[in-house]
């Protein structure tokens, strides 16, 4: 990932700081979210650069497909600098985690254009990093399964039925919280109505492409925040959880926590976007050996 990238990553934040600020004159802080065990999310993976030669920084996140690849955004590597991922751990820094293992990336696979995708909407484009070496699976490391073609979708609607995971410099610890799943037509309806569109990170601009979730207990989502990379874990219709979805889009709306008491309830409970991994199991399949 490129220094500009991160700058604007850093100012966005700002931004979003500051209009908290301007809002009200309560300190804003981060909203909490659960802590990961170790073992829960044995498929969500650090992806990391060097910009020293020395020491390396989180700056996405990612998951598992197999021993040797990982889905994540293109934007989160830089291969012109040293790029590792680490697996097994749930600190990014100083970690006694005996179950970590890094691994060096060999090669970043981007998501092609494709004719049906506006890739302005989907801002960036989803990748596929092989490992120098295979992981060692165990307990604390593990593939997360896609979606097949004949069940591509979560169950719509079903509260927490999903959850999404990551870290955050900020947190330096992996974290998780629920979230629903909702179809195209009522994301659609939602972000139509609301009051205030700044509070539905990214708009529904590509259904095929794209999968909405919403927080039905009106409470920050709490894990998106300026957390690229993170899967959306969900229940199939056979309750088998795979990842449905990739978050792209910069949801800052997941900076929940730097909104004043009210705005949820003014405003209503909010959207967020993300890339949907079953628009792009053909591509995955073809670049890694998921079958």
């Amino acid at each position: 990932m490129s220094s500009s990238f991160c700058l604007l990553c850093i100012l966005l934040g700002l931004i979003w700081i500051s209009a908290a600020f301007r809002r009200g004159s309560d300190m804003p802080t981060l909203p909490p979210a659960e802590e990961a065990n170790l073992g829960d999310y044995p498929f969500v993976v650090s992806v990391q650069n060097s910009y020293d030669e020395m020491d390396f920084s989180h700056e996405c996140a990612g998951v598992i497909l197999t021993e040797k690849h990982i889905l994540t955004v293109a934007d989160c590597v830089d291969m012109s600098r040293p790029s590792r991922i680490m697996a097994g751990g749930l600190a990014l820094e100083d970690s006694e985690d005996k179950s970590q293992e890094f691994r060096k990336i060999s090669k970043i696979t981007e998501m092609p254009k494709e004719d049906d995708v506006d890739e302005e909407n989907l801002i960036r484009k989803l990748a596929i990093l092989e490992l120098e070496t295979p992981l060692e699976f165990g307990p604390e490391i593990g593939p997360i399964p896609i979606p097949n073609d004949s069940e591509s979708f979560p169950v719509f609607g079903e509260e927490g039925n999903c959850v999404t995971v990551g870290w955050h410099s900020w947190w330096g610890v992996l974290r998780w919280s629920n979230t629903t799943a909702i179809s195209d037509e009522e994301c659609l309806m939602r972000d139509q109505k609301s009051e205030d569109r700044f509070y539905a990170a990214h708009h529904l601009k590509q259904p095929e492409a794209e999968l909405c979730t919403t927080d039905k207990e009106e409470k920050p989502f709490r894990v998106l925040c300026l957390n690229i990379g993170s899967p959306v874990i969900c229940e199939d219709q056979d309750g088998l959880k795979k990842v449905f979805g990739i978050e792209t889009h910069s949801n800052l709306a997941g900076c929940g926590g730097l909104r004043l008491r009210g705005d949820i309830a003014d405003h209503g409970p909010i959207l967020y976007i993300f890339s949907e991994v079953s628009h792009f199991l053909d591509w995955i399949r073809e670049n890694s050996s998921v079958e």
